[in-house]
């Protein structure tokens, strides 16, 4: 796929004005430093006699093209381009000048070095390439007015301007490779940090569940078999005694799940305190300890009954968990229950129907249960379906498909 072409604007050229008004102080010493060595090289020259017979010896005019041709390499990496035109606009005027060449064609060269390294691949050598040959093409000139300018100074001079040029493309690169790391490695992280979030919140919301689940069903029993308790107490002492040992269980089964719950939180480095997953292999004693509490439950199989994955299984067994404990404590007294499972070949269905009068309250038609909406989140977690919804001549309804394969 081809790039985007950047819209190309000024300060894409020349740098970011902002940037440029406020160099380093690194590069401002960098570029004051240079200035002033130029100055002082030029006057050497003077002053030492290296001035030729067809030079003009250095002036006020020679100095201040020197710090032109100097000063701005503090500003190199924030507007390498202005230091390629006034370096080059200083060396030229004083070549025309017929002064004496002394550090100060440094400049030049830095801007080259600048260009190629602050610019992008596509506009570097769109830039640098007009200097590089108008002052190689300057001094090809120069060979037809001066004597002391051959072709070895005009290869030089060419020579001089590329390898920085080529260099600096060569440090681009590598900082582009270095950035381009750096950034793959920022976004695997926070990708790594979105994965943890993820798994972290479906973790929460599976405990979640389990608790309601665990927690919901245990509570319903205890409940109602307390009010069942306290209505009998005094004219059937037995029945409240029953009732009583209902609870007792109740609770007692409340906390092995709770802490086979806290086992689960525990590391896997302390197994002692984990305990096996409920399944369907539980059923009978959740049917049993659903008529205890007063719901009356039939149950049928069809198919072949057989070992479901694990997670099938968990799932399965709190479906139904849910539907019972939601027919108990809404379905009101006298309610019967209907549980149906059909094991097929590649599917299990579960159906779970009562006759109670307790649908339009338990807010689970509409999808707004906790119950209710943890029992979807459950099948759909399998790729499975779960509808529930009040029965035509009352009552209410689970049914839920769930696909005999791990997603």
């Amino acid at each position: 796929m081809q790039q985007a072409r950047r819209p190309r604007t000024l300060s894409g050229v020349i740098g970011n004005p902002l940037r440029s008004r406020r160099p380093s102080a690194i590069d401002i010493l960098l570029g004051v430093t240079f200035a002033v060595g130029s100055v002082v090289n030029l006057y050497y020259i003077n002053a030492s006699g290296g001035v030729a017979d067809t030079e003009t010896p250095p002036d006020t005019l020679a100095y201040v093209l020197a710090v032109v041709q100097a000063l701005p390499v503090a500003w190199r990496r924030t507007a390498p381009v202005a230091l390629a035109a006034l370096s080059t606009a200083g060396f030229v005027v004083a070549r025309l000048a017929e002064y004496p060449v002394g550090i100060e064609i440094v400049g030049v060269l830095v801007a080259m070095y600048a260009i190629a390294m602050e610019l992008d691949r596509e506009r570097a050598p769109r830039v640098a390439w007009p200097f590089i040959l108008g002052i190689t093409g300057f001094t090809i000139l120069g060979a037809f007015t001066e004597p002391n300018v051959d072709a070895v100074i005009v290869g030089l001079m060419f020579a001089g301007l590329l390898l920085p040029y080529l260099l600096g493309r060569d440090a681009h690169e590598r900082r582009a490779r270095t950035e381009a790391m750096e950034q793959r490695a920022v976004e695997i992280e926070r990708n790594q940090e979105a994965l943890r979030e993820a798994a972290l919140r479906e973790e929460r919301t599976r405990i979640a569940r389990e608790l309601h689940d665990v927690v919901a069903h245990n509570m319903t029993v205890m409940t109602i078999q307390a009010a069942a308790a306290r209505r009998v107490v005094e004219q059937d002492p037995h029945r409240a005694a029953e009732a009583l040992a209902a609870i007792e269980e109740a609770g007692h089964s409340a906390l092995i799940e709770m802490r086979r719950m806290l086992g689960v939180l525990r590391t896997e480095s302390d197994p002692s305190h984990a305990a096996p997953q409920p399944g369907l292999e539980r059923l009978q004693a959740l049917i049993d300890e659903m008529r205890e509490a007063g719901l009356s439950v039939e149950m049928t199989t069809t198919g072949r009954v057989r070992p479901l994955p694990p997670g099938v299984d968990l799932n399965a067994y709190r479906i139904i968990q849910e539907s019972l404990t939601n027919a108990l404590r809404h379905g009101g007294p006298h309610t019967a229950a209907q549980l149906a499972i059909a094991y097929a070949d590649d599917e299990l269905t579960i159906d779970v129907t009562d006759d109670g009068r307790g649908a339009a309250n338990r807010g689970a038609h509409n999808g707004s249960g906790q119950g209710l909406l943890g029992m979807k989140e459950r099948a759909a977690m399998l790729e499975g379906t779960l509808l529930a919804a009040p029965r035509a001549g009352g009552g209410f309804r689970v049914e839920t498909k769930l696909p005999l394969h791990q997603p």
